[in-house]
């Protein structure tokens, strides 16, 4: 009888919300899916299974605001700014940059913020970093929903720019 009593009590322990562990939706993107591994064993080590969910940007942190998703990753900082239901934690995964891509054949082989001005200019919706640069810099910046359309606008010369992170370049973060 103290056997079947202490296996019922260990079953009911073991299966308490304690003892489970923790699912945390976090919303990545195609940008930051590289980051997914490394999260996973993170999360791990506190107990914790993150479910990556595969959203835009924005459409990440609307989510994360309203309750839908747990966490974001792929954050700038500051780029939380207006969100009243969004933590921003200070640790980071790496540093990132800001970089303007232009076709192979472009005249310029170098470009300044101020000469971004009179130039045709796209980047993804949801980038924070090159809308916050944009805004500050006066430059008048086309928003596309991935970066699949933003790079079609530069083949087709449609823009002249591109503003990525090197986020969103996975070579440029193994340096």
């Amino acid at each position: 009888m103290q056997k079947f009593i202490a296996a019922v009590w260990a079953g009911l322990v073991l299966a308490s919300p304690v003892c489970a562990q923790q699912v945390l939706k976090v919303a990545i993107n195609e940008s930051t899916r590289h980051y997914q591994p490394a999260l996973t064993a993170l999360y791990k080590e506190v107990g914790l299974v993150p479910e990556f969910v595969v959203l835009p940007t924005e459409r990440a942190l609307r989510s994360v605001e309203h309750g839908d998703v747990d966490a974001d990753l792929g954050r700038v900082v500051g780029g939380t700014a207006g969100y009243q239901n969004v933590l921003e934690l200070g640790e980071s995964l790496s540093e990132v940059s800001l970089i303007a891509v232009v076709k192979k054949d472009a005249s310029v082989s170098r470009l300044t913020l101020a000469e971004l001005k009179g130039r045709s200019v796209a980047s993804t919706r949801g980038t924070k970093m090159a809308e916050a640069t944009a805004a500050k810099w006066g430059i008048k910046l086309t928003l596309v929903n991935t970066p699949q359309q933003m790079y079609q606008m530069l083949v087709n010369d449609r823009v002249d720019v591109v503003l990525i992170t090197s986020v969103m370049m996975p070579d440029a973060n193994a340096a």
